[in-house]
């Protein structure tokens, strides 16, 4: 009766499903892996299973080869090529079978066609991260609009933002979505630099200007003809570069520093600001003209404690980079540390929120962080508060994922099981087994 349930629920599966014994020969192959793969039984039962799972999988680091053979569930997805020579993506899990003398001698491998699921957390990527600018957040999504619509103008655009919002960033977002981005963009910060050197810099000298001037010089307008010019900080400048910055917006030509004959340019300009500008203007610290000359288009980015939302995702994205370039890899952050990030307010913003991270990144003794891992000022946040519970999930260890969907769905098998997206049964079977109850 046993075998004639299983052979039914073999034959049935909407899941492919294959067997392999320890040599790795197909024994078995239900309709529905026929049907993902396009093999029939014909084509592949004695053969190994490395015909399925042809290319950089099939070689003596497969997962299914190693942990399976260790008594251990193996579980990842991973692209495959159907017979016809398709690619497409499979979860893909694994199951040892003993015989009674306790050997492993067959294999079951149940495959997932999850192609178009892997498409849409790609779209969610792209969606999510624009340009390197990360956010899910509302206010995010329609900036991310905004860039991509002035991306196809000339016009001047005045980015708002505290320190460290990610200013640069939508500056260099428009750049290279416009048709300027295989010419230069190039920075400037002009809270940076003295009043004499800014002008220097920017418009660059004639030979015998002032002392050192031993030769010509391309100021950066120049240098960023037929691309984008980038001016941060432009409400610490002084009213006599205002005047003149006004003249290139005007009349998109410079005079060289000593030279008084004009020089055309070709350039887009974008500007930054710290500053609220009305206010200045207000206060005689600077031109109005040229406020209304710069904020053709304002993009205004909010502060990270107005995004609390895009701060896991942020997590996420910065360990990504740091991974990348460490032979440390760390796969996440533990529940209570993602709460406590997001009850700071962040003064310093993303740059804060980095440099916080990183801090925690090179302390982390295992593959996730905790809060001992952070800089000390973080650790004493209270996070009685409330937090969001759309905190994403994905990223802490399965036992803390599984005990937080279950207290937000007040242990609501059924409710939990939806949020997670498993059945009923795979959430009790894992609950059984990392002993939650």
């Amino acid at each position: 009766m046993k075998n004639e349930v299983y052979k039914y629920a073999f034959s049935h599966a909407d899941d492919g499903m294959f067997v392999h014994d320890g040599d790795l020969n197909i024994l078995d192959i239900n309709p529905a892996a026929e049907k993902i793969t396009g093999y029939s039984g014909c084509d592949i039962i004695g053969k190994q299973c490395s015909l399925i799972f042809r290319g950089s999988l099939c070689d003596h680091k497969c997962d299914i080869c190693k942990d399976s053979k260790n008594n251990k569930k193996a579980e990842f997805e991973t692209d495959i090529s159907s017979k016809d020579g398709r690619r497409f993506v499979v979860r893909v899990s694994s199951y040892s079978f003993k015989t009674t003398n306790g050997i492993n001698d067959y294999f079951l491998v149940v495959i997932k066609d999850v192609t178009e699921l892997s498409k849409l957390k790609e779209k969610f990527i792209e969606v999510s991260s624009f340009h390197n600018i990360v956010g899910k957040n509302e206010k995010m999504q329609e900036i991310y609009g905004l860039v991509k619509r002035v991306a196809e103008t000339n016009s001047t655009v005045l980015i708002y933002g505290e320190t460290g919002t990610g200013k640069e960033l939508i500056a260099s977002a428009i750049h290279y979505s416009s048709d300027r981005k295989k010419n230069d963009f190039v920075r400037i910060n002009c809270g940076a630099l003295p009043e004499n050197l800014l002008e220097s810099e920017l418009f660059g000298h004639a030979k015998g200007a002032f002392t050192g001037a031993s030769k010509d010089r391309k100021g950066r307008f120049q240098t960023a003809s037929g691309g984008t010019i980038f001016l941060d900080e432009v409400g610490d400048t002084s009213p006599a570069f205002q005047a003149k910055l006004l003249r290139v917006l005007q009349e998109r030509e410079i005079e060289r520093v000593g030279d008084n004959r004009p020089v055309k340019i070709n350039i887009r300009i974008l500007a930054a600001t710290n500053k609220n500008l009305l206010n200045l203007v207000k206060q005689n610290k600077f031109r109005e003209d040229l406020y209304f000359r710069l904020s053709v288009v304002t993009i205004d980015l909010p502060p990270l404690r107005e995004r609390q939302d895009d701060i896991p995702l942020l997590v996420k994205h910065i360990l990504a980079e740091l991974n990348a370039k460490s032979k440390n890899k760390v796969k996440g952050v533990v529940v209570d540390v993602i709460k406590l990030l997001m009850a700071y307010p962040w003064p310093g913003n993303i740059r804060e929120l980095k440099n916080a991270i990183e801090h925690a990144f090179v302390f982390c003794k295992n593959a996730f962080i905790v809060k001992d891992d952070l800089p000390s000022y973080l650790k004493s946040i209270d996070v009685s508060d409330p937090i969001a519970d759309d905190i994403e999930l994905s990223q802490i260890p399965e036992q803390e994922r599984i005990r937080k969907t279950l207290h937000l769905s007040r242990w609501n098998i059924k409710k939990a099981a939806e949020k997670m997206k498993m059945s009923r049964t795979t959430l009790w079977r894992k609950m059984k087994k990392l002993g939650i109850n």
